[in-house]
């Protein structure tokens, strides 16, 4: 079957949340969007340079939620509400020319938050079905690594740092927890680090004004989010 072509005015500007946004080596904003886009602009000016398009899909299909850039500057990597099937996809792209390099399959929902290691060697990516995956580079091309697992809730904050010769990942989950693990040896070196409440007297309730859509997406796959304060 011929698939269904969809057509789509650019304004010349986001026309969404932008939910992202980095700054490159050479001073360029680069910034992604709810509306399935990532543009490049020129802070001096003001202006928009050129766009990276992103999937295009209905609804929330395509919706971009992170973006990472590789130290040398060459791969854009990009995730969200990008799915194939019952896999969540990551988009890597050449980021001088916008061309799409692979598309790396592996999460089984949304994800939120990616990051490279400061050798560009390794991405990580964080994501709503409570794991963090790592991903091994060769030039253009990536490769499956290890998850990790420990998590009770979304992953929506991820980083890869050195700490004495050794590659650290750390992320943040909406379990209240922020975890630390070693990447050789995938051990996760401390217990997690508890955040809200703060104080044991402290009774918060969030109620959100509107839906997320990894919110949604989460209740179609586990049924209910578990609360806030349990």
């Amino acid at each position: 079957a011929v698939p269904e072509a969809l057509l789509r005015l650019d304004p010349g500007g986001h026309t969404a949340m932008v939910s992202k946004l980095l700054i490159t080596s050479d001073g360029r904003l680069v910034t992604a969007s709810y509306d399935k886009t990532i543009r490049i602009w020129n802070p001096k000016n003001g202006r928009e340079e050129r766009k990276i398009l992103g999937q295009l899909g209905p609804g929330y299909e395509g919706m971009i939620f992170a973006i990472a850039l590789s130290p040398d500057g060459k791969l854009l990597a990009s995730g969200g509400f990008i799915n194939s099937g019952s896999n969540e996809r990551i988009r890597i792209h050449d980021f001088h020319s916008g061309e799409l390099l692979q598309i790396l399959k592996g999460h089984e929902v949304i994800v939120a938050d990616l990051a490279f290691s400061p050798d560009g060697r390794w991405l990580a990516s964080g994501s709503g079905n409570e794991t963090v995956r790592l991903w091994k580079r060769s030039g253009k091309r990536f490769t499956k690594g290890p998850v990790l697992q420990g998590h009770e809730n979304h992953v929506y904050a991820v980083r890869l740092f050195e700490d004495g010769g050794r590659l650290r990942v750390v992320s943040a989950s909406l379990d209240h927890t922020v975890r630390l693990w070693d990447v050789d040896s995938l051990e996760e070196l401390h217990e997690s680090f508890q955040s809200l409440p703060m104080f044991p007297w402290m009774d918060i309730t969030v109620t959100p004004l509107i839906e997320h859509p990894s919110e949604i997406e989460y209740k179609k796959q586990n049924g209910e989010m578990p609360p806030l304060d349990d």
